[in-house]
């Protein structure tokens, strides 16, 4: 039988080393793939390349950020999708939206910061900010 085409052969493979980022927020070191995060930032590319110069472990120190924020930018990395859990008053965690955002900012990815943007958004209103196929169509 055949796998050409199928779905193991569409999946992504991440082959590339893993790198630990350590937050001193939370106790928790969180562990990704050096690709994605050379692919995506240049914050994170800069970084690595000057850890290797100098010899240093595989890791990246993040001294502002807390394990929350850093899970759920290397979450998205993987998913491209953010989901946070509403606080216990069932209203959107504004403070973590805000530090994911700052976040994104701080290692210069767009992309991650209209992703918070946008999920912030929907988290608040419960519409999706993004226009739906017909007003897609229109324009």
């Amino acid at each position: 039988m055949s796998t050409k085409g199928g779905y193991a052969n569409k999946k992504k493979r991440y082959t590339s080393n893993i790198i630990t980022l350590k937050p001193p927020i939370g106790k928790n070191s969180i562990k990704t793939h050096e690709d994605l995060l050379r692919d995506h930032s240049p914050f994170f590319k800069t970084a690595l390349d000057q850890e290797w110069k100098h010899g240093a472990k595989r890791e990246i120190k993040l001294p502002d950020d807390s394990a929350k924020v850093v899970t759920t930018y290397v979450d998205w990395l993987y998913k491209e999708q953010i989901y946070i859990d509403p606080v216990g008053d069932g209203q959107p965690d504004n403070v973590l939206y805000i530090r994911l955002y700052c976040f994104g900012e701080k290692i210069h990815l767009d992309e991650f910061c209209d992703a918070t943007l946008t999920q912030m958004l929907y988290a608040r209103t419960g519409v999706d900010p993004v226009p739906d196929a017909q007003c897609l169509d229109i324009v």
